[in-house]
């Protein structure tokens, strides 16, 4: 069984997009052929992202599996067949991190090459889009004013604002309306907006039942994994990945946490390939990725409470809770993909757990049922910063006291579809932005 790989710069875990579901780089070519293909892929269909940790000792091949109906009987032994390859099983463990993009004037991201981390994040979600720059032309109030260009956003869009009097610290928005070139947010920031304030897009990602359930629909996808550990390669087609949690530590950097499913597992001399000769980079390798606490916030405040409110966080985990679901079959109508006709996904149930310190207000007002709006983001430069936004969320119980004589409390937020919302984004029970 080969181990559980730890990130070095031997460890090499390469993701393919598969342009049909189990079809694998160089499927059926020589393992050499295949890794020149895995190359030949980079920077288009197949990228390279941090991972810290990678469980590749779910990839055993096909199993042997007793053949009853050719025994003669009970005392004749005939070989054994072999059964399906899947899968199933592998985890990994990636960090969090902003896009890298420092973006300015005229650099619009609408519809342009989405980071490998947002691609994973929108394969894992169903939904995601690129947001783009711009900045504040004029200003009605705190919460309307009209921008240079809208042509990269859409309601539901989460974008960052940079007070020009202030630059370097970038605080999330959600977008509630456009008309024309004027927008709409949904609280107000923590200064007062002006003409020249900076806007910037976000590469975002939300639950999208369909494109999670759906081989048809245009974001459907299935991954092929490669991976490596110096000169040992395993390789898993037909996968998906399912975003089990975000990891939020004190002091520790930020992590996503994932499930794979695959339909084919491939190891080591049993047709996986040769070690690729990769001549990009590795994302997210060597990023100062901001740690959890400094310049971190949350922003909590009953739904439709528009004044800026956040406060300290002791504790914070977001179960994302879009489960992945193989639909198993007993033919295989796609090559590479053995006894399983694709994915699907279940009912979200999504779920931000926090402590915090909460007012004698807060603890009398928020009562089991209480429909709040939340925000927890890093306050970052340009291309460091993220954000999970849940726009309409409701408190599962009452505060709970963590430890009796201090002024934490626990919280337990349960995301709901907004159905009451005008696009799937604004109406998506949580969005994740970078």
């Amino acid at each position: 069984m080969p181990p559980t790989l730890h990130s070095s710069f031997r460890t090499n875990i390469a993701f393919y997009q598969e342009p049909t579901q189990g079809a694998v780089p160089g499927a059926g070519d020589t393992p050499a052929a295949q890794a020149i293909a895995w190359a030949a892929a980079e920077g288009a269909d197949a990228f390279r992202v941090f991972v810290e940790e990678g469980d590749p000792a779910f990839i055993r091949g096909a199993m042997a599996v007793p053949n009853a109906d050719m025994q003669e009987n009970v005392y004749t032994k005939q070989p054994p067949h072999k059964g399906l390859p899947t899968a199933d099983g592998g985890t990994l463990l990636s960090r969090v991190w902003g896009t890298g993009d420092s973006w300015g004037a005229g650099l619009q991201v609408l519809g342009g090459t989405p980071s490998g981390l947002g691609r994973i994040l929108a394969h894992a979600l169903g939904g995601s889009a690129l947001g783009g720059y711009t900045d504040i032309a004029t200003v009605a109030d705190a919460l309307n004013f009209g921008v240079t260009t809208a042509a990269f956003a859409a309601v539901g869009h989460l974008i960052w604002i940079e007070d020009a009097d202030d630059p370097g610290r970038l605080f999330p928005v959600q977008i509630t309306g456009i008309s024309g070139t004027d927008f709409t947010i949904d609280r107000e920031l923590p200064f007062a907006p002006d003409a020249g304030d900076k806007i910037y897009g976000m590469e975002m990602a939300w639950p999208d039942a369909e494109a999670l359930t759906n081989p048809s629909d245009v974001n459907y996808s299935t991954y092929s994994i490669l991976y490596e550990k110096g000169p040992h390669v395993w390789l898993a087609g037909g996968s998906h990945l399912e975003l089990t949690e975000l990891q939020l530590e004190r002091g520790q950097q930020p992590k996503f946490a994932w499930a794979v499913l695959s339909a084919k597992g491939v190891p080591q001399g049993d047709g996986s390939p040769d070690s690729p000769v990769w001549t990009g980079g590795v994302e997210g390798l060597g990023q100062d990725v901001k740690a959890v606490g400094h310049d971190t916030l949350l922003y909590i405040n009953d739904v439709g409470t528009t004044t800026w409110s956040c406060t300290s966080v002791f504790e914070a985990k977001l179960t994302a809770g879009v489960p992945v679901r193989s639909q198993d079959s007993v033919t295989e109508c796609e090559s590479g993909m053995p006894g399983r006709a694709g994915y699907m996904t279940e009912p979200a149930d999504t779920t931000l757990e926090v402590v915090v310190p909460l007012t004698d207000d807060q603890q009398a007002r928020w009562t089991a049922g209480t429909i709040v709006t939340v925000t927890y983001f890093q306050v970052a430069p340009v291309g460091f910063g993220y954000c999970v936004h849940i726009a309409k969320g409701f408190l599962m119980d009452a505060p709970e006291p963590v430890l009796e004589g201090t002024n934490r409390w626990r919280l337990m937020i349960q995301a709901t579809h907004n159905d009451d919302a005008t696009t799937e984004t604004y109406a998506a029970k949580f969005v994740l932005g970078r």
